[in-house]
């Protein structure tokens, strides 16, 4: 799992501290995103000595994808002012997870995200995707106390294939606020 949180979603938090709060802040959140893969491998490696100083190895892995999440956002700003929170931008969700099924309306638009409740950890054995990835890797002993090393890992990629769901957004949100009067009081 890999998060980027843009420091910028720390200054709003503290905005009212900064200036009054009649005035308006504004964001860029195009560094936000999150990216998550949930995988089982199998591997085999093999590695070779050319003598007592040099050894290199290399491992060739099978991938077998159960659920992956990705999210990319594009000219993603956030206005915050006393009355409203503006995000404007583009952004794009993709999703191979077991249960997951983003609802479009009729014009294709997002509706709703839902999530089968009745999902069992069972579900999430099943394959969404595969692929496979290698790992090399090479060690010096320079001195007796010194061993150096260097290595590449997880080079390769996984199809997801089941399960795959996509979203992309472009315009403008605005969050008002929830007004509610204390005073009304529900006589059923």
């Amino acid at each position: 799992m890999n998060v980027n949180i843009p420091r910028e979603i720390l200054k709003s938090a503290l905005m009212s501290e900064q200036k009054g709060m009649n005035d308006a802040y504004s964001f860029g959140l195009n560094k936000l995103s999150a990216t998550m893969n949930l995988y089982s491998e199998a591997a085999l490696g093999y590695s070779y000595s050319f003598n007592d100083n040099f050894q290199v190895g290399a491992k060739l892995k099978y991938l077998y994808g159960h659920a992956a999440l990705r999210t990319d956002f594009k000219n993603m700003d956030l206005r915050i002012s006393k009355d409203e929170w503006r995000f404007d931008g583009e952004g794009k969700i993709e999703a191979a997870v077991p249960g997951l099924q983003i609802v479009k309306d009729e014009e294709g638009k997002f509706d709703d995200v839902e999530f089968n409740d009745d999902m069992s950890a069972s579900d999430f054995a099943k394959s969404s995707g595969t692929g496979v990835a290698m790992d090399l890797g090479i060690t010096y002993q320079a001195f007796d106390c010194l061993k150096l090393s260097a290595s590449i890992l997880d080079l390769g990629f996984i199809h997801w294939k089941n399960n795959v769901q996509s979203l992309r957004k472009s315009g403008d949100f605005v969050y008002d606020g929830i007004s509610y009067d204390i005073h009304q009081r529900d006589t059923a």
